[in-house]
């Protein structure tokens, strides 16, 4: 008995962490920490469907994957706090530094002379093959001081200088600070008579952040390598943009923490995030030999409310139960991109002023033809109008267009847990719930493809497809190898 299919993975990881700590003095101690995170996976995927319903990757296919990621972290941090009576302050100094590696090799085999074969070594062709190798740096100073007075005023600021191997020898260091401060008036003469008041505490912060390009080569051109035949040919796969920078985050929040009876948490916040300079993959004239390109461009906002409420249902010596659940929102708007009516298409997405930035960007769908069985779309092209065409056409012919009202992003979203201990002994339970959204599901590309994948399984909406005119249904006829979508 052989696998006709296997698709196993397996995953090693080491984790190393050691540090050294010097008091200097009573209030000064100075730690450097030193870390390191590797890991290696291996995957590996075939099927011998060749020897039995003769596809087009002959006797058999296989394939291998490895990765491989070593993370490097090293700091040294100086902190200094003192009291001097109700007042007291903290400070704190000093460095990180990361290094990252990434390897990943990808090797794809197929016919295999022997029917029970799946190792890729045993493949007698070539079918491809792919290497790809970074490194990213990261170089950071730190710093942050804090005062309060007699437990009731607070305030802190912190300032990094960031510095990145991603980014362009110009542009490659950013600076980030944040200011914060709260009031506890739980501390207060006027709330301390109120016996019902464990704690009693508004806040609020601004500061600004950054976001690197998850692509570790985005400023610099960078050329990527073919077989062809036995020789190996390379050609530029990025156009380089020496002034691509950090992208930029101001934040603020104001935020109202309560605890009552001694038994009720209640936290109620709201935020708001502006992001400027947005890492996208613009479009870029076509006489660059490229169709896009990765730009800082535009700008949006996120902005909602987080409320939660947590309360000790049993609470003694040896027995805790506590249950708590919290909801939030989310309103996601790009407010601009580089030039006024702008638009940048990653489907079935869209980036537009106006929309959010998971806006579904798509050909409509209508139905089937109940005479033939092809699939009809609104043809949704612009009339001289300004309106959208709404005759029925074939995929081909339909227009993508903004799906108003569609959104990735939910109405409301949050969960609620329950947390239990005896002495020694705990357990917790969590859920998780987001609703006035809507989901792109990818797999329907595989399970309701009409015909496309005729060897993966499918959907048993496939039950209902058309079969004969005259066939009232929303499901296509079925074509062995059929490109025309559904």
């Amino acid at each position: 008995q052989f696998d006709l299919q296997i698709n196993d993975a397996t995953q090693m990881r080491v984790m190393l962490k050691g540090w050294a700590e010097l008091s200097i003095t009573e209030n000064l101690k100075i730690k450097s920490l030193l870390s390191k995170d590797y890991l290696k996976m291996h995957d590996r995927f075939a099927w011998l469907y060749g020897h039995i319903n003769f596809t087009a990757y002959g006797q058999g296919y296989a394939s291998d994957r490895h990765r491989f990621i070593d993370r490097v972290v090293s700091s040294t941090i100086a902190n200094y706090n003192k009291s001097l009576g109700k007042h007291n302050i903290a400070l704190m100094a000093g460095w990180e530094a990361e290094r990252e590696e990434f390897l990943y090799t990808r090797l794809a085999k197929i016919d295999f002379s022997n029917f029970g074969a799946t190792e890729s070594a045993l493949a007698s062709n070539f079918e491809s093959g792919y290497t790809y190798r970074s490194q990213s740096n990261l170089l950071s100073f730190v710093s942050s001081a804090s005062y309060d007075y007699n437990s009731k005023y607070y305030i802190s600021g912190s300032y990094r200088r960031d510095g990145s191997s991603r980014l362009g020898p110009e542009t490659r260091w950013g600076d980030f600070w944040s200011v914060a401060g709260s009031w506890r008036l739980s501390n207060e003469e006027f709330i301390k008579g109120i016996k019902w008041i464990n704690d009693l505490r508004i806040r609020g912060s601004y500061g600004t952040s950054g976001t690197l390009p998850s692509n570790y080569y985005g400023y610099m051109a960078v050329f990527s390598y073919e077989l062809y035949g036995t020789q190996a040919a390379g050609y530029p796969s990025n156009l380089a943009n020496k002034d691509l920078t950090w992208e930029k985050n101001h934040n603020w929040n104001i935020g109202l923490d309560v605890r009552v009876f001694d038994r009720f948490d209640f936290v109620a916040e709201y935020y708001n995030r502006t992001t400027e300079d947005l890492l996208l993959n613009a479009t870029v004239p076509s006489t660059t030999g490229f169709s896009s390109a990765l730009t800082n461009i535009g700008s949006m906002v996120n902005k909602g409310v987080e409320l939660s409420l947590s309360v000790d249902i049993i609470k003694n010596r040896d027995m805790s139960l506590k249950a708590g659940i919290n909801w939030a929102t989310l309103k996601n708007e790009v407010l601009a991109l580089s030039e006024e009516g702008e638009q940048i298409v990653s489907r079935p997405h869209i980036w537009k002023a106006g929309y959010s930035y998971v806006q579904y960007y798509t050909r409509e769908y209508y139905g089937v033809d109940p005479e033939t069985g092809n699939p009809l779309y609104y043809s949704n092209a612009t009339l001289p109008d300004g309106t959208r065409d709404r005759t029925l056409v074939s995929r081909s012919k339909a227009s993508s267009t903004i799906l108003e009202g569609m959104t990735a992003i939910p109405k409301g979203f949050g969960g609620f847990n329950f947390s239990f201990t005896y002495k020694s002994l705990s357990a917790s339970m969590a859920w998780s719930y987001k609703y006035g959204h809507y989901v792109w599901d990818n797999s329907v590309d595989d399970l309701e493809d009409d015909g496309y994948n005729s060897y993966k399984n499918t959907s048993k909406e496939q039950l209902r497809r058309w079969q004969k005119p005259g066939d009232i249904t929303d499901v296509p006829r079925r074509v062995a190898g059929n490109n025309q979508g559904g």
